[in-house]
């Protein structure tokens, strides 16, 4: 079944996509907001 192979490989890719740039994204996002004053108000 080469569905479920491309399937299995595609989550196994887009979950290391998500969990190496996690925290760094999620930082750059708060300091963006913080920087624009989005989350101080």
């Amino acid at each position: 079944m080469p569905e479920i192979n491309s399937l299995f490989a595609f989550s196994l890719i887009a979950l290391g996509m998500v969990l190496t740039p996690g925290p760094n994204m999620i930082y750059t996002l708060f300091h963006v907001l913080f920087a624009r004053g989005v989350l101080l108000d």
